[in-house]
């Protein structure tokens, strides 16, 4: 939740770029599917045992993923439609990087899945509070841009340091182990706020 904190300031600074995108017409659902685009060509990248490039389609992943919601809110053009499509791509997103990030060895298979798991119920949950009539959920340990921060840098820590840290645990299955920790710690955080409103 520590970036999530700061998203109205991010929302202030980035406000001239999405008005600028928004007059050349392109619209939050293309920039939601770029957001996409790029996460699959992250996850990819990590499959094949890459570290720094798809950190960095990460990283654009995440901004463009940011800029869709702006767009959208500048421009007026908000909608339900819109919404389910940016948060359904947000959770292909989140699976085809740690898919990735799964498969390509530098993790364990557990801890990756147990990540996998806390990453979309965290973000399933906060969402369906909306389903039961109450406002959407974004508190917790992690927002989705904590989660993509932390693979980015743990990814980035992994190609400048080192392989591994030790013969048996690899740089980037800390932040992935963080992840599955912090990610269903935050999904039980969600439900008890939404448990306390019926």
């Amino acid at each position: 939740m520590v970036l999530e904190s700061y998203r109205f300031k991010f929302r202030e600074i980035f406000k001239p770029i999405a008005n600028k995108i928004g007059k050349i017409g392109i619209t939050p659902n293309i920039i939601s599917g770029l957001s996409f685009l790029l996460a699959l060509i992250s996850g990819i990248l990590f499959f094949f045992g890459y570290l720094l490039q798809p950190a960095l389609m990460l990283a654009l992943s995440g901004l463009a993923d940011s800029i869709d919601g702006i767009v959208a809110r500048e421009l007026d053009v908000s909608s339900k439609p819109g919404d389910f499509i940016d948060h359904t791509l947000d959770r292909f997103s989140d699976t085809s990087i740690l898919l990735g990030i799964i498969y390509s060895g530098n993790v364990s298979v557990i801890w990756g899945i147990l990540a996998l798991i806390g990453v979309l119920i965290t973000g399933y949950i906060g969402s369906q509070s909306e389903a039961v009539g109450m406002e959407r959920v974004y508190k917790g340990i992690f927002g989705r841009a904590d989660i993509m921060a932390i693979l980015f840098f743990f990814s980035v820590l992994s190609f400048f340091m080192a392989p591994t840290m030790s013969e048996n645990l690899y740089i980037l299955e800390i932040g992935v182990i963080i992840l599955a920790v912090g990610c269903n710690l935050t999904s039980i955080q969600r439900i008890a706020i939404i448990w306390k409103k019926f």
